[in-house]
């Protein structure tokens, strides 16, 4: 993994949808490349934000990433690091764009 992250340019772009706390965004942002990532978890995103705040070729979005334009519900597990987007065990939800 590391020998092809090091070939990444200031022309690459990576995508991390669901970034989470950032643990594969980490092995991106050191690199030429421009990484955006996507993470709806509004208590995570904070995390994230301050993270890579000093990266220049980071770009953080606060948006789910889907198939198609609309809303949908979150569903945060209080049991794993995993949330989830399509319903299952409801415990806290939120309704974003």
């Amino acid at each position: 993994m590391q020998t092809r992250i090091s070939k990444l340019t200031k022309d690459s772009v990576i995508i991390d949808c669901g970034a989470n706390v950032g643990n594969i965004t980490q092995l991106f942002v050191h690199s030429a490349a421009q990484v955006y990532a996507f993470e709806p978890d509004p208590q995570v995103f904070p995390i994230l934000k301050e993270k890579f705040a000093h990266m220049p070729n980071f770009t953080l979005i606060n948006k789910a990433v889907g198939m198609r334009d609309g809303y949908a519900s979150l569903y945060l597990s209080p049991y794993c690091a995993s949330n989830f987007i399509e319903e299952s065990e409801k415990i806290r939800s939120f309704t974003m764009p």
